[in-house]
């Protein structure tokens, strides 16, 4: 198999990521509101375990192919910079702490659904709080991910000008999720429109449409721009 042949798979592991969250969540139960009483929440993860069990093990394999894009896509963006690759490592370190932030909230939602009959509703409260508000105070790494990736392509020409753009109003959005620290119901709320959905969705749509412009621009024959990690 040849070079470019990885190095067009490696550009897809972005999509792969999206396509393995967009299952996860479909096949996650829907969980109670953020504000519900402890014991709503105890009983959701005793009677929707499974499911939840299953969900978990779909993001935890999407966070595989995630680190295998932002390695890829770190590779394209220190081809073109250059120097001391500031922007392509600041890209590849705030994606890595992203992953582990992920990865950290889906272990407390494991926690939760491991013996949730066995254990008090307080504590599986607790843990499905942190499972989202845990991540809240990272959400400057979040930001400074989409941002160093949108003033990366504006500078290099690596990628088409809309992705950066794209990029630098995900940054943005990024911020709002720190209202999960603040509030329990309404918009900003972990489970809002603004705190939790919007964040998310914006993270979500950007990965594979970065993917797809770094697997265009190998298919393309641009040389030495994206390689496999």
């Amino acid at each position: 198999m040849n070079d470019q042949r990885w190095e067009r798979y490696a550009a897809w592991s972005g999509l792969v990521f999206f396509v393995l969250i967009v299952i996860a969540f479909a096949v996650l139960p829907s969980p109670p509101d953020f504000d519900s009483p402890a014991s709503d929440v105890a009983n959701y993860y005793a009677d929707h375990q499974d499911g939840i069990r299953v969900s978990v093990a779909l993001v935890t394999a999407a966070l595989f192919f995630f680190v295998w894009f932002i390695a890829t896509f770190r590779s394209a963006l220190a081809a073109a910079e250059g120097g001391g690759r500031r922007l392509a490592n600041l890209v590849y370190g705030t994606g890595l702490v992203v992953t582990a932030a992920i990865g950290l909230s889906q272990g407390a939602v494991a926690v939760a659904a491991l013996h949730p009959e066995l254990t008090s509703p307080e504590v599986i409260r607790s843990l499905h709080d942190f499972s989202v508000v845990g991540i809240a105070p990272l959400t400057g790494i979040f930001a400074a991910f989409f941002l160093a990736s949108g003033l990366a392509i504006q500078r290099l020409r690596v990628l088409p000008a809309w992705l950066g753009a794209f990029a630098l109003v995900v940054s943005a959005i990024q911020i709002l999720g720190i209202g999960a620290m603040f509030t329990d119901d309404g918009a900003f709320a972990a489970d809002g429109v603004l705190g939790g959905f919007l964040p998310l969705i914006a993270f979500a749509v950007w990965v594979p449409a970065a993917s797809f412009a770094l697997a265009t621009r190998v298919r393309d024959g641009d040389p030495g721009t994206v390689a496999s990690p």
